[in-house]
């Protein structure tokens, strides 16, 4: 596939709202280029590209301010990638070692590196599309013959959504939506998050994904054709029909790969399919329910228009306000 294809497909939404699930899903399918890391490429299309950009776009290219921008991504997943391929907890340990040699990531930086000295200018959108040629190019166990769209894990970003949006004419995205209180649940519980159950609730992190909610169904009205949300309990209880969803949404031919989560091509022992995990019922106190219940039930969020991040960040810290002046009283004294 060449980059000129500018066809780009990016997964977002929130933490644990199945991002993971669904890319794996599509990585089987012979049609799609799917990163095998997290890469959050979208992250570029926020930053200034005017830094990328001197007399010089060779020297500048070795400057600092590209590696800035990249860091934070997760570009650099694709170095460890380079070193540690296909974790043995997803596969044989045979395939773990395989995959480590299929992949070369210095290599493939110097290649796309030696792409973009040649342009006068380096933008956002050229850089991101050659990393995405360029990874798929020296990744031995990718056959790209058949695939005509890149497929990538974005974040819950709506302005990287939209910079996607107005950055590749033909560009794509899925927008994975969860019940809030699941959100909180999953994240709070796991043993790696830093996060915990009440640090999420009094941080109002239930009032943001709802904010974020209702920007991506504002944005979605403004590109109809070419942003799809889907519920995550479709995602897991009715993959089949989730994902025939999500064929047509793509123009790709729909097939049972599509219901056979798989990783770089190769089967995962783990199947989350079926039956959802981390539900909030489960897991939250009676205490911790009630909070969040209140914070669902609060102020309608979902009226707020689109805006700017600047703007965004005023509204919500007056909704904070509203909650340690009402709702932690009431939380206090359950």
């Amino acid at each position: 596939m060449s980059s000129q294809d500018n066809s780009v497909v990016y997964i977002c939404g929130e933490y644990a709202t199945g991002k993971g699930t669904l890319t794996r899903l599509l990585d089987g399918h012979c049609r799609l280029a799917v990163t095998p890391v997290h890469d959050q490429l979208t992250k570029l299309l926020v930053s200034d590209p005017s830094n990328y950009n001197s007399d010089n776009a060779i020297e500048q290219v070795q400057t600092d301010e590209i590696r800035k921008s990249l860091a934070k991504t997760g570009y650099y997943l694709f170095q460890e990638f380079h070193y540690e391929g296909i974790k043995t907890y997803l596969s044989s340990e045979d395939l773990h070692r395989e995959s480590i040699q299929n992949f070369e990531f210095y290599t493939f930086e110097d290649e796309w590196m030696t792409n973009i000295r040649s342009d006068t200018t380096v933008s956002s959108k050229t850089l991101m599309l050659n990393i995405l040629q360029s990874f798929f190019n020296n990744w031995n166990d990718f056959d790209q013959e058949n695939s005509n769209q890149f497929v990538g894990m974005g974040s819950n970003s709506v302005d990287e959504v939209y910079s996607l949006m107005t950055s590749f004419d033909n560009s794509t995205a899925i927008v994975i939506k969860r019940d809030p209180r699941d959100i909180v649940a999953s994240v709070g519980a796991r043993e790696t998050s830093s996060w915990t159950i009440d640090k999420l609730l009094t941080d109002y992190k239930i009032k943001d994904v709802l904010e974020y909610y209702s920007k991506v169904s504002r944005l979605k009205n403004e590109f109809p054709e070419r942003i799809e949300v889907i519920e995550f309990d479709d995602l897991i209880l009715n993959t089949d029909e989730t994902m025939k969803q999500i064929s047509e949404f793509l123009s790709i031919s729909h097939a049972p790969i599509l219901t056979e989560p798989t990783y770089c091509g190769n089967s995962l022992e783990q199947d989350y399919l079926g039956e959802i995990h981390d539900q909030w019922e489960d897991i939250l106190t009676n205490k911790q329910q009630a909070l969040a219940n209140f914070q669902l039930n609060e102020q309608d969020i979902s009226q707020l228009e689109y805006a700017p991040n600047h703007l965004s960040i005023v509204l919500r810290n007056e909704i904070k306000n509203i909650f340690y002046d009402v709702g932690k009283p009431i939380y206090e004294s359950l």
